[in-house]
């Protein structure tokens, strides 16, 4: 199962209008958050500012997420990185690899 599918099927909607959020059970909420931990720490060691590339429809749950794990952390939809234009060069580094 992909990461989106995941992050997706444990969306809490709250009634009050409040924002979504991912509701993960505390296993997978650490396997998450150690499988994107250890992904930007391998590009930081290469020396390259590190940003999450996802699909539009988890972006902003992806960012809550692991906002109080990785704080400032960057996290951008592949339409955003679309719409930049082709003066826009993408290598991508690596791969966010959760064992659910």
């Amino acid at each position: 199962q992909s990461a989106s599918e995941k992050i997706l099927q444990h969306t809490v909607f709250p009634k009050d209008g409040g924002e979504p959020f991912v509701a993960l059970d505390p296993v997978d909420g650490r396997k998450w958050i150690s499988a994107v931990s250890s992904a930007i720490a391998q590009v930081r060691e290469k020396n390259f500012l590190p940003i999450i590339m996802c699909a539009a429809e988890v972006r902003s749950l992806v960012r809550s997420a692991i906002a109080r794990e990785m704080p400032g952390t960057i996290v951008l939809s592949i339409n955003e990185i679309m719409a930049a234009g082709s003066n826009i060069s993408l290598e991508i580094l690596g791969e966010i690899d959760v064992q659910w």
